[in-house]
């Protein structure tokens, strides 16, 4: 994970979050993913970089259920995509 900065993004207060993964399955060679305007984007990578820290760590399994549950993640997965898709086809 790797924060993208310039001067303009830095005016607007926006990063650029890219995540790529060990595979690289991208077969152009860039990022798996790019995600633009994270709110909080440091707070955003540290919370995803303590999580892949208890996982791999076996800890993962004493984490108290905070986290929401498959049926809430997929609504909200829903949502984004949808709010995405009404972004592409306005332009």
């Amino acid at each position: 994970m790797t924060f993208i900065e310039n001067p303009f993004l830095k005016f607007l207060d926006l990063r650029i979050l890219k995540i790529e993964t060990a595979g690289q399955s991208n077969p152009q060679g860039g990022s798996d993913m790019k995600l633009i305007g994270i709110i909080k984007s440091s707070d955003f990578k540290e919370k995803v970089l303590c999580q892949r820290e208890l996982i791999s760590s076996g800890n993962g399994s004493n984490v108290l259920q905070t986290e929401t549950s498959s049926e809430q993640t997929n609504s909200i997965l829903i949502d984004i995509r949808e709010i995405l898709n009404d972004l592409k086809n306005q332009n």
